[in-house]
């Protein structure tokens, strides 16, 4: 048998929506329902689902979203299940991707379109998985601490529209010797590539940009402001001025005075660093301005035109996951720098506190701000790691006549009670750190005063390319 919304067909469970929705929407979707659109191995597989569209309960969907992703234009397209590309569409379709497009499920086959365009949400699983009970039974408790699983946070939230991106971005590129102008021509074209994914402005969903270029002074290129349109973009030119690249420190701290003084509080400051040398002489000053940028909230990123592995100082004063090395053999360089960008704007806005998980990248991007929205909901062991250690605290569970129900609405089967809960009569819920890392669950009284006293937290989405938080 199937879950609660789901119809069985041909072997497998399937969930669906009765409206086109964009790419996203599609994949939020199956999130909710907590399983994936089909994933494609072999022409049989392809065959049956392109069938399965005209077939559905008598219903005509015609399209849906495959949810192969793009992870960097030019790659072999990605599955979101973690199932391996190994089928490449009939006609090698997926080998090559492109950022913001995927591909459609119909009657003739598949087809590219772009994100935007409606398609319906089909999620499925085989009908004959076993799903065993996540429940943990009292003769089961022991201490143990469950290791943080990997958690693809793009799929959740940190969406990536490039053209929605709002930052304030300083490029600062080293124009001495050490680059060579044939690498400040280079650099100049990659940020002029750049450029033309995003949209120029002060306001919300709206980048604000500056350049600097430095060697033994330091020259600034193009204020706030100096971009505003593609004839900016293509009179942008970097000078060479050779010499030594002695002024990097001086650099940061003119970018990083640019972006404190810039007045948008909704966004978020990224200073761009793209050199390939690093004066050991100045280390600690670098060092010191590119810190102190940090720990006011921004987002440092080194692209290392060094061959190789690249040049350590570079990678040391880069927020972590940001320093992109062996950059002159990247054809694809604007498309990386665009997904760190998207990356850098996934935040918690002043005031709140992030949850954070690292992605496939090492950049630590928040699956959640907390503070004033629901109470937090957890879906997995791993996830109570990030409660307080020992403190009461509530959970965003209570009981609905004979179900528990989370506050956020998520229909998510993860439970850990302590043993002998829950208890007849007390609704709500809170956990407690015992031996180890086990964090149990207990019942507790709605209205009795014991909930004055408990350490709670509020979850609500991070601000990203796509959500206005504020």
């Amino acid at each position: 048998t199937c879950r609660s919304g789901f119809e069985y067909y041909q072997g497998w469970c399937v969930h669906y929506t009765n409206s086109a929705s964009s790419y996203q929407d599609a994949i939020n979707e199956c999130q909710r329902v907590g399983e994936h659109a089909p994933s494609i191995h072999n022409q049989k597989d392809l065959d049956f689902w392109r069938n399965s569209v005209s077939n559905l309960n008598n219903v005509n969907i015609y399209h849906f979203w495959t949810d192969a992703y793009c992870q960097s234009n030019g790659q072999q397209y990605v599955w979101k299940d973690g199932t391996p590309m190994d089928y490449l569409g009939p006609n090698g379709e997926l080998r090559s991707c492109q950022v913001g497009y995927g591909y459609h499920i119909h009657p003739e086959g598949f087809e590219l379109y772009d994100y935007g365009i409606g398609a319906y949400s089909l999620c499925a699983y085989p009908a004959d998985r076993i799903d065993y009970p996540t429940t943990i039974e009292p003769s089961t408790l022991e201490p143990s601490t469950p290791e943080p699983t990997s958690i693809d946070v793009t799929a959740d939230y940190c969406t990536c529209e490039p053209n929605s991106i709002y930052l304030d971005i300083v490029f600062i590129t080293d124009v001495s010797a050490d680059m060579t102008s044939k690498t400040v021509g280079d650099a100049t074209a990659t940020i002029q590539s750049t450029l033309y994914g995003l949209t120029f402005g002060t306001g919300l969903f709206q980048s604000n940009v500056a350049a600097i270029a430095f060697a033994d002074t330091v020259q600034t290129v193009r204020s706030f402001g100096g971009f505003r349109s593609v004839n900016d973009i293509n009179t942008f030119s970097l000078p060479y001025l050779g010499g030594k690249a002695s002024k990097m420190a001086d650099a940061i701290k003119q970018a990083s005075l640019m972006i404190s003084s810039n007045g948008r509080s909704f966004t978020r400051g990224v200073i761009v660093l793209l050199s390939k040398s690093f004066n050991q002489l100045d280390a600690v000053n670098i060092e010191e301005a590119a810190e102190a940028f940090k720990d006011d909230g921004g987002i440092f990123i080194t692209i290392d035109y060094a061959k190789g592995a690249g040049i350590n100082g570079l990678q040391y004063i880069a927020s972590p996951g940001y320093h992109i090395s062996d950059a002159s053999s990247k054809p694809e360089l604007n498309a990386e720098m665009l997904y760190a960008f998207c990356d850098a704007n996934c935040f918690c806005p002043d005031g709140l506190y992030p949850y954070d998980v690292v992605n496939e990248k090492g950049r630590e991007l928040p699956m959640g701000c907390y503070h004033v929205a629901d109470v937090p909901a957890v879906y997995d062991a791993a996830e109570q790691n990030f409660f307080p250690l020992k403190a009461r605290y509530w959970l965003g569970l209570k009981r609905n006549c004979r179900d528990f129900e989370w506050a956020d609405g998520a229909d998510d089967k993860f439970t850990y009670w302590a043993p002998g809960n829950p208890i007849a009569g007390q609704d709500c819920v809170y956990g407690q750190q015992q031996t180890g890392f086990n964090s149990p669950w207990f019942s507790a009284p709605c209205t009795d005063p014991l909930k004055y006293s408990m350490t709670y937290a509020c979850q609500l989405r991070p601000c990203d390319s796509e959500y206005d938080c504020w």
